[in-house]
């Protein structure tokens, strides 16, 4: 910097000095803002990811709690139809109906048991 004042008057040599130190200080600004925009870019990029993945785990929580409560009401009629009472069997017939109204999705399983009851060796159907 001192070479290209040199030839400069006392005044005009400040001046330049100030300027060079207003460009330092504009440069030093721009870079510590792009840092801070690059920073908050990353901040808000992790929060969005991050935001996904939970909403993710939570979608697969409610399925695994809405699958445990499933089995935990067709586990029992399933029991039921394994009973050597005739009406307690005919209770675990009548069972599975409101679950498989109400989860589509288990239809077929629901109907595969209630059609695999007709074919068990029961021999009291009284």
């Amino acid at each position: 910097m001192l070479a290209q004042t040199e030839g400069l008057h006392s005044a005009q040599r400040a001046t330049a000095r100030i300027d060079a130190i207003k460009t330092a200080l504009t440069i030093g600004a721009g870079t510590g803002c792009a840092a801070a925009s690059l920073l908050a870019l990353r901040r808000q990029w992790l929060n969005e990811h991050t935001h996904v993945r939970q909403e993710a785990a939570d979608a697969i929580a409610e399925f695994d709690t809405r699958e445990r409560r499933i089995t935990e009401l067709y586990t029992p009629a399933a029991g039921q139809l394994a009973s050597g009472s005739a009406p307690v069997r005919l209770a675990g017939l009548y069972a599975p109906e409101p679950l498989a109204q109400n989860h589509p999705d288990h239809r077929q399983t629901l109907m595969n048991v209630t059609c695999s009851y007709p074919r068990s060796p029961f021999k009291d159907l009284g």
